[in-house]
């Protein structure tokens, strides 16, 4: 209830106790007369009890006026400068105290303006002394920022919990769906600051990266790196390398992703060898054709000697130039085309071990790992043991193998993987099968077939059987050989730091995960989703439409400009021109715009697991419950409306609306009655109210959707 009710109710409540004060003593000294007067004076009493109403009803009301006047000179000034002096204090130091009420009321109200203009004046003396301070540190965070925005690879840094803090233009290119790309072929994600890292690069990649990096740091490893292959937009091949970021004492506050696109690279290796081959079968059928002549001239031996010793000394020699050559060139280009695809050195007995494991966690099946010598092998861990595990389910599945004993033995430059049962062997006819599916096991699949696995990292896979009556079958998996590598220990090196990092928004490393209660979750560090509609009316449950949706993320209280959602809906139905000449869209710039079916899904992907915020946020969301049936799309999220938040902070205002709440906090509203400019202007709001909240003790989500259920409106089912 407002201070101003409560203060008329206590006056009436007041007169009603001195009248009935006054009757009762009235009465007590009546019963002192004699008996036959007392009963006169109750009967003229009785007769004229109109005459005596109407002056005691004349008197409740004057001690009401009275209380009100008396409210409004002195107590309701109180109040309204306790509420003006806390906007001073915290969300807009430019405002000023502007008081009706008795003297000195207002003279306090002008000294408050003095101070505040003082308290102002040293303020901007100080802003002013720490931005020239901060001037130096702010171009070398623009430079910084700059270089990592233009690197060619992509870069992506995350908490360790996956939560994006950063990341550069090519990473969004690489991970975000093209806009023309085909439907089948898009992915499902976005990638935004405080948005998981999951959306858009498979967990199981990510968590496999981070449990080899977990291995290598207990080995005391030089190099703590570890690399994967995925797919981006359009089912892009793009190789990962993840460098953790690491804490005092190795603890793990998050990792970088440094993100290379293969599929280019691919494509010219693959250019690359057929042009090579082509050129090679020239220089064989040259050579061939050399070689005949020789033995033509060979064959007359009647041509002179002397020519014919020095013409074949010159077609032996260039023979053997050519030959050598060619060996040179092959030699050369092996090296380069296994060079430029960063495949990770590794034994093969650890990989073996891996899926060995892997094997009895997951399919209870029993592997065993002969290794008879050290043998390196160069490849993409996460994709390799997939590889070996579906090859694994297929053999499980088709022929019914749960025992299985490898063996790992090196010939020449190739590394063989041979993996022994006692049963039926595969036919060729199957393994090919197999080679031609993507890759899955479990609930761990990639786009990726056998076949490109294995020729990405120049692998063959042959099917064998032991002597007839052996009942032993076996397969051979063929890997090029690797030198053991001997890297630098400053290579690969992890990440550390110490305090805060001196570029973009690193407050994230300390946000919360999801082991506690959302409600209990401080607004500062909660992601929210502000939000506006405009409508064809004000009308949902009598068919009126969602004609524009406009959005801004809030992460960690900053309002990102750069991630918003901004789209025009084609409502497919007439529209009011009062309503056209509130937001100004008219109806045929929606013509041909996506309708709200195919916009819906797209907006609740924008907003994700965040907490609603709108202003008036019961119509709002009323339009977005009128499309759930015919959508699918349901929003359950947690919702704060800035309209009740600001009748909590201010209840002795009258007015709360967008403008005059704006006008309160200092907060300047641009694009008016448009989807995006109301959804701004609501975030901005909402920031200005957090300090205001915390003062009157409501810091959680918790608090403020139970301080905002208490006021008058939130009974109300919508306004606008």
């Amino acid at each position: 209830m407002k201070p101003k009710r409560t203060f008329v109710w206590a006056g009436f409540g007041a007169a009603l106790f001195l009248i009935a004060l006054a009757t009762g003593l009235a009465m007590a000294a009546l019963r002192q007369l004699a008996p036959p007067i007392f009963q006169s004076i109750l009967e003229m009493i009785s007769d004229h009890i109109l005459y005596i109403l109407i002056p005691v009803a004349l008197i409740i009301f004057a001690a009401i006026f009275l209380f009100e006047a008396l409210f409004q000179r002195f107590i309701f000034p109180i109040y309204k400068l306790t509420e003006e002096i806390s906007l001073i204090n915290s969300a807009n130091p430019s405002h000023r105290v502007s008081i009706r009420g008795n003297r000195p009321c207002r003279e306090l109200a002008k000294t408050i303006n003095q101070w505040a203009d003082m308290y102002q004046t040293l303020e901007n003396s100080v802003e002013d002394k720490i931005s020239y301070s901060n001037e130096k540190l702010e171009n070398e965070r623009n430079i910084l920022a700059s270089v990592i925005s233009e690197l060619s690879e992509g870069i992506v840094i995350c908490t360790a919990q996956g939560q994006t803090l950063l990341f550069n233009k090519r990473a969004k290119q690489f991970l975000e769906s093209a806009s023309g790309s085909s439907p089948e072929k898009k992915r499902s994600g976005l990638i935004g600051l405080g948005r998981p890292i999951f959306e858009v690069i498979d967990k199981n990649l990510i968590i496999h990266a981070l449990e080899e990096i977990g291995e290598k740091m207990g080995k005391k490893a030089s190099d703590i790196t570890a690399a994967f292959m995925a797919t981006g937009r359009d089912n892009e091949l793009f190789r990962v390398e993840t460098v953790p970021i690491l804490k005092l004492k190795n603890r793990l506050s998050g990792f970088i992703l440094v993100i290379y696109d293969m599929a280019a690279q691919l494509e010219k290796d693959k250019r690359l060898s057929a042009l090579f081959q082509s050129f090679r079968r020239d220089i064989r059928a040259s050579i061939a054709s050399v070689r005949s002549a020789i033995e033509v001239i060979l064959e007359y031996p009647e041509m002179d000697e002397q020519r014919l010793g020095r013409f074949s000394d010159i077609i032996k020699s260039e023979f053997k130039v050519i030959n050598q050559k060619l060996d040179s060139e092959i030699l050369e280009y092996s090296h380069l085309f296994h060079n430029q695809r960063k495949l990770v050195p590794m034994p093969a007995a650890s990989l073996l071990a891996s899926v060995k494991q892997k094997l009895k966690g997951k399919m209870e099946m029993v592997s065993e790992v002969n290794s008879r010598q050290e043998c390196w092998i160069q490849i993409d861990t996460y994709t390799m043991i997939l590889a070996l595990l579906s090859i694994m389910d297929h053999v499980k599945n088709e022929i019914g193998i749960r025992a299985f004993h490898w063996v790992v033995e090196e010939r020449g430059r190739f590394v063989n993987l041979d993996v022994f049962w006692r049963g039926s062997p595969v036919t060729i006819e199957k393994l090919r099968q197999w080679e031609e599916r993507p890759l899955a096991f479990n609930d761990e699949s990639i786009l990726l077939t056998l076949n490109e696995i294995m020729g990405y990292h120049e692998g063959k896979i042959w099917p064998y059987s032991l002597k007839p009556g052996n009942e032993k079958a076996y397969l051979r998996i063929v890997l090029p050989l690797a030198k053991v590598p001997h890297r630098d220990a400053s290579e690969g090196a992890p990440v550390f730091y110490e305090g805060r990092p001196e570029f973009y928004d690193f407050d994230l490393f300390n946000q919360p995960g999801q082991t506690r209660e959302l409600g209990d979750i401080p607004l500062t560090r909660l992601n929210f989703t502000v939000f506006d509609t405009e409508t064809t009316g004000l009308d949902p449950m009598g068919g009126d439409e969602i004609i524009s949706i406009g959005a801004f993320r809030i992460v960690n209280s900053r309002i990102l400009k750069t991630d918003y959602f901004d789209q025009l809906i084609d409502p497919r139905r007439p529209m009011s021109w009062e309503s056209v000449k509130i937001h100004g869209i008219y109806p045929e710039t929606l013509v041909g715009k996506p309708v709200i079916c195919d916009v819906l899904p797209r907006f609740s992907q924008f907003v994700g697991e965040t907490i609603l915020i709108a202003h008036n946020a019961a119509f709002d969301m009323k339009m977005l419950q009128m499309k759930e049936k015919a959508t699918g799309i349901k929003f359950i999220n947690p919702t704060l409306d800035t309209m009740l938040l600001s009748i909590v902070i201010h209840p002795a205002q009258d007015q709360h609306n967008l403008e005059a709440i704006a006008e309160r906090l200092g907060v300047c509203i641009v694009g008016r009655h448009t989807a995006l400019g109301d959804a701004l202007a609501t975030g901005e709001l909402f920031l200005k109210m957090i300090p205001l909240l915390e003062k009157m003790g409501i810091h959680t989500l918790k608090d403020a959707m139970t301080a905002s259920k208490k006021t008058y409106y939130s009974r109300v089912d919508y306004f606008r």
